[in-house]
């Protein structure tokens, strides 16, 4: 289990006592979003109360014959003779559910035995799960819906397409279609995908499944390491770096790099991809690629990435851990790979 304590606000209106606090405010997801029998599942609970000074504890999850799955949490406030700043605080847990069957389930939060937030959760006997749905607005004041997806089985899929519903008032008004930016995925490994919304769309519920997929029944070889940094650059767009490496006994033509973008608090906050350039590796050779994100992020993000070229498919994922500070990427080398990735990015 981890703890992740976010200030959410920084207004302080002074010291009171612990009695007089914020009422707390619960939530309940999963990570994936909708998984497969083959996915380990995690519970994601965030909790909001009024001060720092309460700590919360994950106490327990149980699952019953008839699919009911309680997850219970509680605060543990401080002591009664301690003052406590009214700062607005997110506590983010992660309870480790495992691999469930196939089928629906009822998930219930409990916050000190008092139910809070219900979800329904799918498991499917699918190949492909949905990590993570999310969106961005871009430079340009446009909505996207953004994901990954994750290949679960134990053999490479293609053509992996998405379907979004949307719906106004429980009603279907409108279905669209995407195929993930990675022609080929290979077994757990993921992909992103894009998909930008119309006026009619952007504030409409929607749904998000796997409509279909392909088996690669070819042998698909395996020879590129991919090596991937994350930092925040100094306008506030993340920058995703690194380089591959072709290991193969031939070259590598048009490799991309494709990654999903998640917050600090585990959601999917945007989808990018490029080409490496140049975009032909020679066997044994790197070559160095960036990535902006299409959006200011300003704030701390992790990359989930992977990489493919015409002939080679990833081997090997490195993450190097985040950049300690914005100054240490302001180079002037990578400050002329940022402004030549921007400019290629505007559209």
């Amino acid at each position: 289990m981890r703890i992740i304590a976010v200030l959410i606000s920084l207004a302080i209106f002074g010291f009171t006592p612990t009695f007089a606090q914020s009422s707390e405010e619960a939530g309940l997801r999963f990570y994936p979003v909708f998984p497969t029998e083959k996915n380990e599942i995690t519970a994601l609970i965030s909790l909001t109360a009024g001060t720092p000074c309460n700590k919360v504890e994950l106490q327990d999850y149980r699952l019953d014959s008839n699919n009911n799955l309680s997850i219970n949490v509680r605060f543990i406030p401080p002591q009664s003779d301690i003052s406590c700043v009214q700062v607005i605080t997110q506590h983010v847990l992660k309870q480790n559910i495992g691999k469930l069957d196939a089928g629906t389930y009822t998930a219930q939060l409990y916050v000190d035995g008092v139910p809070k937030e219900k979800k329904t959760l799918n498991v499917s006997t699918s190949d492909i799960a949905i990590l993570s749905t999310g969106n961005y607005i871009d430079d340009q004041g446009d909505l996207n819906l953004v994901g990954e997806v994750q290949n679960a089985a134990d053999h490479p899929v293609k053509l992996v397409r998405v379907g979004i519903s949307f719906f106004e008032n429980g009603m279907l008004v409108k279905e669209d279609q995407i195929y993930t930016t990675m022609a080929i995925i290979m077994p757990n490994r993921t992909s992103g995908f894009s998909l930008g919304l119309s006026d009619y769309s952007r504030d409409k519920a929607y749904s998000v499944s796997v409509k279909s997929f392909s088996v690669e029944d070819k042998p698909v070889e395996k020879g590129l390491t991919l090596v991937v940094e994350s930092a925040i650059d100094r306008d506030g767009y993340g920058l995703v770096g690194g380089h591959v490496l072709n290991g193969a006994d031939h070259n590598a033509t048009q490799v991309k790099i494709v990654c999903a973008i998640y917050d600090d608090n585990g959601n999917v906050i945007d989808s990018i991809f490029d080409y490496t350039d140049p975009d032909t590796i020679l066997t044994g050779q790197t070559t160095q690629f960036n990535i902006l994100t299409h959006s200011n992020i300003s704030r701390a993000f992790t990359a989930s990435c992977n990489a493919e070229s015409i002939e080679l498919a990833v081997e090997e994922v490195k993450v190097v851990p985040e950049f300690p500070a914005v100054a240490a990427i302001a180079t002037a080398l990578l400050t002329a790979a940022l402004v030549v990735s921007r400019c290629r990015h505007k559209f």
